[in-house]
């Protein structure tokens, strides 16, 4: 009996451990989309200015595009945005990056290409994580907190009852020689 009640102990510190680790992995998760979304939302904008040479409408405020990513640097160089600023683009962006003109009758496609990329964009902006306030932010992360530590305990709970249910029925078996 007191061996059936050490074991429902272990379980249940267990189980806590194991809710308090699903609950802190479901708020990275949430918050982890959010960086997701503004991000690419961020690097889209990003590859509209680099190959249109201004931002999309209505573009997002803050957004400096005036330093290059680390990899079209050379190794060991390190520039202020001082230095950036009198350094000519050709320099620092890759070939693919620096605008070539398009030949003639090729005005409509590019037209064309270019609405496409403002929808995307406008879509985008328009995105559930990109407008979520602060606010509901909080309050999506506590119910994600909250979620994550219910289904973690359970499924913690459900798993080393029955690992520990199966060792059991296998050292019985063991023991009484096979004709249990």
């Amino acid at each position: 009996m007191n061996l059936k009640r050490g074991f429902w102990r272990i379980t249940l510190v267990l189980s806590v451990v194991g809710a308090i680790f699903c609950a802190f992995c479901a708020v990275g998760l949430v918050l982890d989309e959010r960086d997701n979304a503004r991000s690419y939302l961020q690097w889209k904008e990003g590859q509209y200015k680099e190959k249109y040479g201004i931002l999309p409408p209505k573009a997002l405020k803050g957004l400096d595009f005036s330093v290059p990513p680390d990899e079209f640097k050379k190794e060991g160089e390190r520039k202020t945005l001082d230095e950036m600023a009198t350094t000519p683009k050709k320099k620092w962006m890759p070939k693919s990056a620096v605008l070539v003109k398009e030949p003639r009758g090729q005005g409509m496609f590019s037209d064309l290409v270019q609405q496409t990329a403002e929808e995307e964009i406008r879509e985008l902006r328009n995105g559930f994580w990109v407008n979520l306030s602060e606010e509901r932010m909080e309050s999506i992360c506590v119910l994600a907190f909250l979620a994550g530590g219910v289904i973690g305990f359970f499924c913690t709970l459900v798993t080393i009852w029955l690992v520990g249910l199966s060792v059991y029925k296998l050292i019985r078996w063991i023991v009484l020689g096979f004709y249990d």
